[in-house]
């Protein structure tokens, strides 16, 4: 909740798209990171800032 009202997103999109990961659009990935003061890499999976926490699937990054 918190983090929708800091986003500026609607608290049901904002579910919406943390049930379904893979539909957030770069926009809204984007008003995420700046509130948690991070880069957008480090919200993507598998990216190469991702490496070594959050990714778990192995591929290498392209």
């Amino acid at each position: 909740m918190e983090l929708a009202e800091w986003s500026g997103l609607p608290e049901w999109l904002l579910g919406d798209r943390l049930d379904a990961p893979e539909s957030f659009r770069l926009d809204e990935l984007i008003l995420i990171a700046s509130v948690m003061k991070q880069e957008v890499g480090e919200l993507l999976p598998c990216s190469e800032a991702a490496r070594g926490r959050a990714c778990e699937c192995g591929d290498a990054v392209t």
